[in-house]
């Protein structure tokens, strides 16, 4: 039994020469003049090349590993779930492999279904062993890295090997053979062992207390350190353009500063996606409209969120809704106008601004202040990483923003 797996793009990123064949990638404009940014990587499915600014107006090309139970979509430019696509590579197109271990996660291992590769994880604290075709708990290193909610064991045990421990019901003992101790064991968070079963299982909720998993950030910068850099856990990569760190904030000059997240190159099919953004604006008295967040790429957008000296203005284009300008249907916007403090102020004034499109609707706020409009259907597909910041056509942010979370699921109020 799976559990949802999370979009997720890379992990790690190795320099590499790239074969002759791909080393036009990051040298050779798209059908618009710009760089295409990304091409599969030969002979794999979970990695790609993505090209990085080098200096000089030069790019160079950089192999990326997706993440566990990903492969990378060309055509979505993202790391997506392996039963969303086909990949040509698959290892599990040789007709006689049955499993292959895992890249980047020791308790994940792939199963062969029908030549497709499936994902599954061993239990906590154990590793998936190429040898013995199963899972065995490693001796010379821990193994915890995050997996599936679940685990789906290898080889169903026909007895419990496996007994509970007193006053700890999140923990088990393990034995792995006749002749030494049993091993203590922990299950995954959220879950205790049931000897009944013989295995770790989700606790039942207190009726009193919400249910469902819990809401955690996909990426989030909070600038407590000179290097930006995501701190959600994920490892996603930041693109930092001229953008400063001082005492806890990121500092915006309003002409170059911008920070890019390529993990969001393309949304496209996404019901959900939270923006909280804490700052504070040095550009009120110009009255210029000026770029807080976008994917903006010249050529349209699904996430706006700009201001002038009157409003904070958020935009969310979806597939959902159309006009007709002339005979031709063309997308609509869903948009929501927040008020904010006249200027002059002695003090730029500091904006807790959330950007919600869940449930078919754009729900945003400012603090107490909470508007709504109607965002039928999903994101429209914007091959172009989010940008903080910056956005095509209009001016860029200037002032200093404190901290950004950024969600695929909904998480609490933001305060």
């Amino acid at each position: 039994m799976f559990a949802v797996i999370q979009l997720l793009l890379p992990l790690v990123a190795f320099v590499k020469s790239m074969p002759a064949d791909y080393q036009s990638v990051c040298t050779t404009p798209d059908a618009y003049g710009r760089l295409s940014g990304y091409a599969p990587f030969p002979n794999s499915c979970d990695k790609y090349i993505q090209c990085v600014p080098s200096g000089n107006g030069k790019y160079i090309e950089l192999e990326r590993q997706c993440a566990f139970s990903t492969f990378w979509d060309n055509d979505l430019v993202s790391c997506v779930s392996v039963d969303k696509m086909v990949c040509l590579d698959d290892p599990c197109k040789d007709p006689l492999l049955q499993t292959y271990k895992a890249m980047g996660n020791c308790r994940g291992y792939w199963m062969c279904e029908n030549k497709q590769s499936s994902a599954r994880c061993c239990d906590v604290g154990m590793t998936f062993d190429v040898g013995s075709n199963s899972c065995i708990i490693p001796y010379e290193f821990n193994c915890t890295d995050a997996c599936f909610q679940e685990f789906i064991p290898v080889v169903p045990e026909p007895i419990c090997l496996k007994n509970a421990i007193e006053a700890e019901p999140d923990k088990y003992l393990q034995w792995v053979s006749d002749y030494s101790p049993a091993v203590p064991m922990s299950c995954a968070k959220g879950t205790y062992f049931n000897i009944n079963t013989c295995n770790c299982e989700m606790k039942e909720k207190d009726p009193l207390l919400p249910t469902g998993p819990v809401c955690e950030p996909e990426v989030y910068l909070s600038f407590n350190s000179y290097q930006i850099k995501d701190e959600s856990g994920n490892n996603n990569y930041i693109r930092n353009q001229n953008v400063k760190v001082q005492n806890g904030s990121a500092i915006f000059d309003g002409l170059s500063s911008k920070l890019v997240i390529p993990r969001f190159n393309s949304l496209a099919n996404f019901k959900t996606i939270v923006i909280d953004i804490k700052y504070s604006s040095d550009h009120m008295a110009d009255g210029t409209e000026r770029a807080i967040v976008s994917n903006d790429d010249g050529h349209g957008y699904s996430i706006m969120i700009k201001e002038d000296a009157n409003n904070i203005i958020l935009q969310c284009g979806t597939t959902g809704q159309t006009h007709y300008d002339g005979y031709t249907q063309v997308p609509m916007d869903a948009m929501v106008t927040l008020p904010q403090d006249q200027y002059p102020s002695a003090i730029p004034s500091t904006k807790n601004v959330r950007y919600q499109f869940d449930n078919d609707r754009l729900t945003c706020s400012n603090g107490a202040n909470t508007q709504e409009a109607a965002a039928p259907g999903y994101l429209r597909s914007i091959k172009c990483g989010l940008q903080i910041g910056s956005a095509a056509g209009v001016a860029s942010f200037k002032g200093t923003v404190d901290e950004i979370r950024i969600y695929l699921c909904s998480p609490p109020p933001y305060v």
